[in-house]
């Protein structure tokens, strides 16, 4: 989606918009959600929104580390899985990740999701 049909990567210029946009428009947003796949560089974006914005990820692959955060921040979540899990409840989803021994991140992300005000919820019916 940031590549031209010669290969060329858009992301940084894409980033840079996307920041100039929020920065001046701070005081009605409330978030960006990014789906970007890349740890680093959501890190850097989110480090780099004015203190009211909210960084909602989309990263499947690194959810944990992204809401788990550092001393810096933390992303949201806002993943698509949860529209699956979220009719179980918290405590069903607690109650599966303690019977799964191997799962040590599906227990962070239960732990981290349903403990804390990082877990936003989609209201829709899953059919």
């Amino acid at each position: 989606i940031y590549k031209d049909s010669y290969g060329r990567n858009y992301m940084d210029e894409a980033t840079e918009v996307c920041l100039r946009l929020i920065q001046k428009h701070a005081d009605k947003v409330d978030g960006i959600k990014v789906s970007l796949l890349d740890e680093q560089h959501e890190v850097a974006l989110r480090r780099r929104l004015p203190a009211s914005v909210r960084m909602y990820t989309g990263d499947d692959f690194n959810y944990p580390a992204l809401i788990r955060g550092d001393e810096r921040g933390f992303s949201h979540a806002l993943l698509g899985i949860f529209d699956a899990i979220a009719p179980a409840g918290p405590e069903d989803a607690l109650a599966w990740t303690r019977s799964d021994a191997a799962s040590a991140a599906a227990w962070q992300l239960a732990g981290v999701a349903f403990g804390t005000e990082r877990l936003v919820a989609r209201p829709h019916k899953i059919v």
